[in-house]
Order: C-alpha cells, then structure tokens, then sequence
C-alpha cells in the first residue's frame, strides 16, 4: 500500500499506477478502472495488479517462485540453528560457579531466564542466557529450598527465619540484591513460600501449622488457617482457588484459600519425618503430584477423588534427596546421592534420561516454568548445573505447527 497526505489523495487509479510504477523492474501494471468521477474513485479504489507482457512469462514466473522458496527454506534452517546448546540438543549446557558455601536452593524466574541459588551465608542471582552471574548478597538466618519464590522476573521474596531478628519475609531486587522491604514477620520458621500463577495472592507456612495468605503487593494478610500437621511445601492451583500443601507427617492436604474445606491425600509413608519434599497441582487436568524422601517415591494423583494414579520407586542404590515437580504435573525432576539427576515421564512411570555432573550428593533441583530448562546444586563441588531438558513428543508436534511457515503468494495476472 501506498499511503499520501490526505490533501494530495489520489484523484484517480492511473495516478495509483504510475506511483507503483518505479517499484517495479520488468513489468507493467495493469489497471482496472472505477466508473465515475474522481469523487468515487476514493469511494471504490480500483484493482491494481501486476501484469506481466504476455503469456509466454507466466512458466518463468512460476520456476522462480518455487526456487525462492526452497531457497528461503534452506536460508532460514541455517539462521535458525544455533549449535549444540540449542532447542532440540539436550543434555547440561553451562556450569555455574560463585557460591563458598554450599548451596541448596535453586530457583527459576517466571520467565526462565533468570535463576536464584542460595547457601549458607549468601545468595546468588543467575543471568542463564549468558550464563553469568548478575549479583550476589549476605544473608541471615536459615533459607531452605521452599524459603524463596519469584514475584516476577525481577522481584523475588526470601525468607529470613533468624532467632536474634525474628521470622521475616523480605523483597528484594533478584538482579542487584538490593532489599525493597519486609513484608511481613512471623511467630514461627517460615517452611514454605509459593505465590499463586496470577501474582496476586501469596501462600506461607509456618512451624506453627498456620497457613496465611497474603497480598504480594501490600502484605496485607487476607485469611489464615491451621492445619493439624507442618506443611513443608505448598502450591497454588492454576485459578488460586485452591491450595495442595505437602506435610511433614506424609498426608497431603488440599485446602481452599480460606481453609474452610480440607482433602487429605494418603498414600505415602506416614510418620513425624516423612516429609512431602515438593507438590504439584494440576485440576484442570484432574492431576496432583508429590515427591516424598522418606518413602522414595514420586506419585500421581487422580482428583477430586484425591486416590494414587501412578508412583514411581526410586532405586536404592541412587537415594533420591531433592526433587521439582512440573505445573501440569506431567514430569518429575529427581536429585540423588549419588550426585545424578534423573527425568521421569510420571504418566508412564517411565525414566526419560539421567545425567551425572556432580561427584556427590544433589542438595537441590528447579524445574523451569517452561519444563525446558533444569537446574541442579551439588554439596560435594558446591557448583550448579543448568541442563536442556527433551521436549515432550506432543509438544514437539504443537511447536512444528506453530512455527510454520505459512507464505503468501500473488501470481501474475495474465491476459
């Protein structure tokens, strides 16, 4: 399209013509006039097309367009690929490296490019697409793999549970370090902190068994609930309105937001330290997940009925220590003694890969929000480790269809 001012409009389709008339090599144009004056001419534009002189050139336009595009197919594959760390090659891409003590949190940003890590006396911030560091800080008191949780990509929320200080949630600034504010204080260690997928509501629990919700934006407190045992991990469902909590004593239990209605889910060893270690929430699809130390298993479960669908054992040989479970409840990613990480396909109970980076015991494992990205933390060489996870053979299929290229194209007009 060729726009103008609108004092100088087109007065009528030759003048439409003879401006495309430089932008063309090797062809005339053809134009379909309105009938009428210049005043309709505004009202119902007319037809302008490329007509090639003559027949005879409509074989030769067709061969051409046909080598552009096999030529532009063959361009874009050698633009698009960009080596062994890209999409498609699985594997561990980048060793990061920073940390004194040893670290046994890791966590990802929504938006996956981002990562937190945490040991005993500091905690680190992660730019994974360069695969540097971007910041690190002091920090007090004890932070354990469920203290920390992203609000967004910049802003992330720790827990500082110090005895001298007391029980706090702090905000800071993931890519300087630097503190925004307390939101809150506590009575009790903070065990757990998750925040809903819309970002407007935040869930902690506490070694007291309360459960508090809260606003991430003001702290304001909006309910509060006890259950009859510790929760040691805890996620939102996909709409917030519900919360699946993983107890220390082996039972999960799937609260509403206001703690009105409780589910318990049995079906894990059950005792005073048999920790649920991670949980995962999926309604929409009908499916919770869990990963319990004490028991060694990962396991799926069917709700509303709140019954085991699937469990995976893990190996004695390789005791499993930390795991990360994805949102849709589809995949499990396993920590081990042994320093391995293992990738399980929960729905087939089917072990996908294994990888062993570390020589000793994995302390902590993050999932990106994507599934396409891992992390892992090892105490024996106190590194991370950032792996390329393989992509689902569905998601495979959706990505080619929705990576298409769908092209347009105008044949010549001929007499």
């Amino acid at each position: 399209m060729i726009a103008k001012k609108p004092a100088d409009r087109y007065q009528a389709p030759r003048e439409v013509a003879d401006a495309l008339e430089p932008f063309c090599s090797g062809a005339k144009l053809r134009v379909l006039p309105s009938e009428g004056d210049a005043r309709t001419a505004r009202r119902e534009p007319a037809t302008v097309a490329l007509a090639p002189p003559g027949r005879r050139w409509r074989w030769l336009g067709m061969a051409l367009a046909v080598v552009g595009l096999l030529a532009s197919g063959v361009l874009l594959n050698l633009l698009l690929w960009r080596g062994p760390a890209s999409e498609g090659d699985p594997g561990p891409i980048a060793q990061l490296r920073g940390h004194e003590g040893v670290p046994h949190t890791v966590a990802f940003a929504p938006n996956g490019r981002y990562a937190v890590s945490v040991d005993g006396t500091s905690v680190l911030s992660w730019d994974l697409e360069r695969q540097g560091q971007l910041a690190s800080w002091p920090h007090g008191g004890d932070l354990k793999s469920s203290n920390v949780a992203f609000i967004n990509s910049r802003l992330m929320l720790v827990a500082r549970n110090d005895r001298e200080d007391g029980y706090q949630l702090r905000r800071y600034d993931a890519r300087s370090g630097q503190p925004a504010e307390t939101l809150g204080k506590y009575r009790a260690p903070v065990l757990a902190v998750a925040l809903a997928p819309d970002g407007d509501k935040l869930v902690t629990t506490e070694g007291d068994n309360w459960v508090r919700i809260w606003d991430p934006r003001t702290a304001r407190p909006l309910s509060e609930f006890r259950l009859d045992a510790r929760a040691s991990s805890a996620v939102f469902a996909q709409d917030g309105k519900q919360i699946l909590c993983g107890c220390e004593d082996g039972v999960l239990r799937l609260c509403s937001v206001d703690g009105q209605h409780v589910q318990l889910l049995r079906g894990h060893a059950e005792g005073e330290a048999a920790g649920v270690v991670a949980v995962a929430l999926a309604p929409d699809r009908g499916l919770a997940a869990s990963a319990s130390l004490l028991d060694q298993t990962v396991r799926l479960w069917e709700l509303p009925a709140g019954i085991p669908r699937a469990s995976l054992r893990m190996d004695e040989e390789a005791q499993m220590t930390c795991a990360a479970l994805s949102g849709d409840c589809r995949r499990a990613w396993t920590g081990h003694q042994d320093g391995s990480v293992a990738l399980w396909d929960l729905e087939n109970r089917k072990l996908l890969v294994r990888y062993r980076q570390h020589p000793g015991r994995v302390t902590s494992v993050a999932l990106a929000p994507d599934g396409r990205l891992a992390l892992s933390a090892s105490e024996a060489d106190r590194l991370l480790w950032l792996y390329r996870l393989p992509v689902p053979a569905a998601d495979q299929q959706a990505r080619r269809l929705s990576e298409g290229l769908f092209l347009s194209t105008a044949w010549p007009v001929t007499n």
